[in-house]
């Protein structure tokens, strides 16, 4: 338990500080709103994106929020050539860096300094494209750690009483250098099939048909929209329990993409 600890506190070293990126940086501004280009328009620009954001207006706070954790991102990917991302996710202790290695191994065991450790990092597949947008499933794994860390309250989250409400309103964020990915909830489940896993397709009708499947898997249904040009993440951690292949899995699929500059 202490050095369970000891490797969270080390965590604790890269979390935003929101009235820190309020006082002491300048946070980058959202743009105006204009209309959000579909997912297929955004693969199409290779990265090079018009200054949109989302036509929802975004809550003050939420602005505030979104341009703390890009800024904290920015900051402290700059020192680690590995940070892939970082992931935030409302109701539930889930704020992390996503951290890529050369295979699905390393991390496993090692925090987001290299420095070996028994809660490991949060990490996505290795087989993730470089460009984030170009993924059709992020996959992204994290331990089940008993003392609350890592990914324990995705367990949490899936055997809460009020989950049915819980997955119209939870949301999971991933920023990356070029802006922020919104996700709601897609699909949930306990599974042992490792299918979930999936980041190739041979096909969009192939793609479409996982989505279905997942979507037919979830125990609760969240009656989503989906196509195959939807973008999803897969959220991975083991159940602990008897039987070592368990998972539990929770899907979002992407509603938003808010882009950022990043400060000079």
């Amino acid at each position: 338990m202490f050095e369970d600890q000891q490797a969270e506190e080390v965590y604790e070293d890269l979390r935003v500080d929101e009235d820190y990126y309020i006082t002491v940086l300048h946070a980058t501004n959202l743009k105006e709103p204009n209309s959000m280009p579909t997912v297929l328009e955004m693969l199409n620009a290779d990265g090079e994106y018009e200054d949109y954001m989302p036509s929802d207006i975004i809550p003050p706070d939420k602005a505030q929020h979104y341009n703390s954790y890009y800024l904290n991102f920015i900051e402290k990917s700059a020192k680690y050539d590995e940070m892939y991302g970082w992931i935030y996710m409302s109701d539930t202790n889930i704020n992390y860096p996503l951290m890529k290695g050369k295979d699905n191994s390393f991390y496993l065991t090692h925090n987001y300094k290299g420095d070996e450790s028994r809660s490991g990092s949060i990490f996505v597949d290795a087989s993730v494209l470089d460009n984030y947008y170009s993924n059709y499933n992020m996959v992204i794994y994290g331990h089940n750690m008993r003392d609350g860390s890592m990914f324990n309250t995705l367990k949490t989250w899936c055997n809460d009483a009020s989950v049915k409400t819980l997955a119209q309103t939870t949301q999971i964020e991933i920023y990356t250098h070029e802006g922020v990915y919104i996700y709601d909830i897609f699909s949930f489940y306990v599974d042992d099939s490792n299918q979930f896993a999936r980041t190739l397709f041979t096909s969009e009708s192939d793609y479409k048909k996982f989505l279905k499947q997942i979507a037919k898997e979830s125990n609760v249904k969240t009656n989503r929209e989906y196509n195959s040009q939807s973008r999803i993440c897969t959220l991975i951690t083991c159940t602990n329990g008897s039987n070592t292949d368990s998972r539990y899995v929770v899907h979002g699929i992407l509603n938003q993409f808010i882009p950022f500059t990043p400060p000079s």
